[in-house]
């Protein structure tokens, strides 16, 4: 699948996940662990048989798939207690930060050099990000929950360029097997503790989370895997801000939750800064690094987009 379609069915798939919590018998802890838990189950049938032509993993790489998982559930046990120090909008504007983070250690780490054309699109995207919360000016504080969204932000952010990094060596599919069963490890006894009831108690109520699993874990973060091997990280994160976007016009049609003119102002800031960054991150027309002679080949790769 093209990167850039991927990317954009990665964005409609997650955007899925707030909606389908609502619809999920049990509490969101124990959604979020049944999710791992059942595309764990799912992916350790496919991963297998689709790797054994390639290459043995280096011990490097499942370390790092280890650090990926343990980074992903920090993002979100940061993001819960956020969400309970400090007002949801406030979380949501910090969390919308990620970008920034990714940008700057893409810059640091990967020696990506997105174009002014990239940052100005990036620019666009975040405030319309920020528009969409709702937060005020006479609203806001930086404090103990703050600061928790901000690290959740930062988490994310190094999540996100371990998978990129990942991306030039393993697949996405063995990526999210790793990252999926790491997290629902470490859920597992917060879930069985704090949880009440654990498991849905009807067929039906298993379809969310059957949806979860297969739709947002698997193929919303798999694809998101998938088109980061050839987009830059920069561009790939910044588009993840679309995500609130077809959320709330999801919200609207399931549930008649209206927008308010800032929060469609927002929206539309979000789409048209997407597209204007686009128009130069196709991957091909990405700026890439001097090939390095430690890595000829990795180097070769990523500007041919293989």
């Amino acid at each position: 699948m093209p990167p850039l379609l991927a990317l954009a069915a990665s964005c409609v798939l997650v955007a899925a996940a707030p909606l389908l919590v609502r619809f999920s018998p049990v509490d969101p802890t124990a959604t979020l662990w049944l999710r791992m838990l059942l595309a764990t189950g799912v992916l350790v049938l496919f991963v297998p048989a689709r790797t054994t032509e390639k290459a043995p993993m280096h011990r490097r790489d499942r370390l790092l798939m280890i650090l990926a998982g343990l980074l992903s559930v920090g993002d979100m046990a940061a993001n819960h207690w956020a969400s309970v120090e400090t007002s949801v909008a406030n979380t949501v504007l910090l969390m919308n930060l990620s970008p920034v983070f990714v940008t700057l250690l893409a810059f640091l780490i990967l020696h990506e050099r997105p174009s002014a054309r990239q940052l100005s699109g990036y620019a666009i995207t975040i405030l319309g990000a920020v528009l969409m919360t709702g937060v005020t000016w006479d609203a806001w504080r930086l404090g103990w929950g703050e600061m928790l969204a901000l690290l959740s932000a930062f988490l994310y952010a190094a999540y996100f360029l371990i998978v990129k990094r990942l991306r030039a060596r393993v697949g996405a599919l063995a990526i999210m097997l790793w990252t999926s069963a790491i997290a629902a490890v470490v859920l597992a006894p917060v879930a069985i503790l704090e949880s009440e009831p654990l498991l849905p108690s009807s067929a039906m109520g298993w379809v969310p989370i059957a949806a979860m699993a297969l739709g947002v874990q698997i193929g919303g973060h798999g694809l998101m895997a998938h088109a980061m091997k050839t987009l830059p990280a920069s561009y790939a994160s910044t588009t993840a801000l679309a995500r609130p976007v077809l959320a709330a016009a999801a919200a609207w049609l399931l549930f008649g939750e209206a927008l308010t003119f800032a929060q469609m102002t927002g929206a539309a800031l979000v789409l048209g800064g997407l597209a204007f960054a686009s128009r130069t991150s196709s991957g091909r027309e990405q700026a890439a690094p001097p090939p390095l002679k430690a890595e000829p080949a990795q180097a070769q790769q990523w500007r041919t987009g293989t």
